[in-house]
């Protein structure tokens, strides 16, 4: 079987349709050779190459249009796969950074629950010696009211016996005071016994020898009477220095009774005051035995806080793990895609550009948040502008006259310029750690790239209905 009679019958052409080579004019000379150009192209992709000529290479025609068909949709089916693994790229690498910093600040907030746990513990054993102490002064207090109260009826009892005392004291001046007035009476007895002494002896003298016996006895009662004067004057004396010290006494006495009286009244203000600070300690006792509850289940509440913070903290470390994961696995995704779409743009086909310049956009974009989380470094001067990317050198090239007279294709220009013009002023901020200002470019990109997006799909589907009315 010949290399002629092979083709026809792998692409379903009968003999019918098939014109004998010898027969063919000079019009389709070389038919066979350029049928072997037009199979090589199509082995390679290149299906936008006119095959043989004549009727009877009309399945070769269609054969290139389903395979020019199924490349763009292959590519088409490759790039929407990698637009939505390189969204969820983006998203997963914007939950990196997040994520790492909520298990960072979990495990932050899980040491310091930790600490705070052994600060409650330590309020909780002060706030139970407080109690203790607390109870102990108020013991003390009532310890102390009571000594008080015993103190005031001792000075009362003391008042009431310097009263007594007092009186026994005035009641023994009084009795001096009486004792002196009988003194008095002896003294005015003892003068007139010296009188009727001293006149017995004026009698005897005058009476003579008659009268000496008289004399005598005169003499001694004046003897007895001075004799009586004179311990009368002792005994008075006595008397008035008794009355000196009786009266001494009362005053002291009074002075006592009078200290007596003040000092329970400041007992009895001090015995007020100390029941007011009684009552305070009791009520400060309670709030601290209440503050020492609520301590203790604070510190049972902060044990199961910190337990459950600790979980949380395992929980976002297993996230953010998970998350890196994820990115590690979309990265892998992209690197996979990544040489496919290798393959399907080693493919000629019409639109292809188009297609693909869907993916290199999302992945532009990617690239981009991947610099913003810290994930990959660009330099501003090693990014593409719009002229040198696949799309610019399309656009502002000859393939893409097919498609300048659709308004899309002029939109396209303004939009493509800005993402990469945003792109690289992202990555000039981000070199100088102006990480605000490179995230507003950032967000620049993404509405810019939006609608590069728009407009591509838009030339898509207009390539798609022209081959239709093709």
């Amino acid at each position: 079987m010949g290399k002629l009679e092979r083709l026809r019958n792998a692409f379903g052409i009968g003999e019918e349709n098939v014109t004998p080579l010898g027969g063919l004019g000079a019009g389709e000379a070389g038919g066979e050779e350029h049928l072997d150009r037009f199979l090589g192209a199509m082995a390679r992709g290149e299906f936008g190459v006119e095959p043989p000529p004549g009727a009877a290479y009309g399945p070769c025609q269609r054969l290139a249009e389903a395979l020019a068909r199924a490349a763009a949709e292959n590519t088409s089916a490759i790039v929407e796969t990698a637009i939505g693994a390189n969204e969820l790229g983006i998203v997963a690498a914007r939950l990196v950074a997040p994520a790492s910093v909520v298990s960072e600040r979990a495990a932050a907030m899980a040491a310091a629950t930790q600490e705070m746990v052994a600060t409650v513990s330590s309020i909780d054993q002060a706030a139970s010696a407080a109690a203790e102490a607390a109870e102990a002064a108020e013991a003390s207090m009532r310890s102390s009211i009571s000594e008080t109260r015993a103190t005031i009826t001792a000075i009362d009892d003391l008042a009431r016996l310097v009263q007594r005392n007092a009186e026994e004291v005035r009641r023994l001046g009084e009795a001096s005071k009486e004792i002196g007035g009988i003194v008095g009476a002896i003294e005015r007895i003892a003068v007139q016994t010296r009188l009727l002494a001293l006149n017995a002896t004026i009698e005897a003298a005058r009476a003579g020898e008659a009268g000496r016996g008289f004399a005598v006895v005169a003499k001694e009662v004046k003897t007895l009477a001075q004799q009586t004067a004179q311990a009368t004057e002792d005994i008075r004396r006595r008397i008035d220095a008794l009355l000196a010290q009786v009266a001494s006494v009362v005053e002291s006495m009074a002075r006592c009774d009078q200290h007596a009286r003040e000092g329970r009244t400041r007992m009895e203000r001090l015995g007020d005051e100390v029941q007011v600070a009684g009552e305070r300690i009791d009520a400060a006792s309670r709030s601290i035995r209440e503050i020492a509850v609520a301590v203790s289940q604070q510190s049972q509440a902060t044990d199961e806080i910190a337990c459950n913070i600790t979980e949380v903290a395992a929980m976002a470390r297993e996230t953010s793990e998970a998350v890196a994961a994820m990115a590690g696995s979309f990265d892998k995704l992209d690197a996979a895609l990544g040489r496919q779409l290798q393959v399907a743009a080693s493919a000629e086909f019409p639109e292809k550009v188009i297609i693909l310049a869907k993916a290199d956009h999302v992945m532009w974009k990617r690239r981009l948040v991947a610099m913003a989380t810290g994930q990959l470094k660009l330099k501003a001067d090693e990014l593409a502008d719009h002229r040198s990317c696949r799309l610019g050198k399309w656009y502002y090239g000859d393939r893409s006259k097919p498609f300048r007279c659709d308004p899309a294709f002029a939109e396209l220009e303004e939009p493509h310029r800005q993402v990469h013009a945003h792109g690289k002023e992202a990555a000039r901020l981000f070199a100088e750690g102006r990480t605000a200002e490179a995230l507003d470019e950032i967000a620049k990109v993404e509405a810019a790239s939006a609608e590069v997006m728009r407009l591509l799909e838009t030339l898509h589907r207009g390539s798609g209905r022209e081959r239709l009315a093709a």
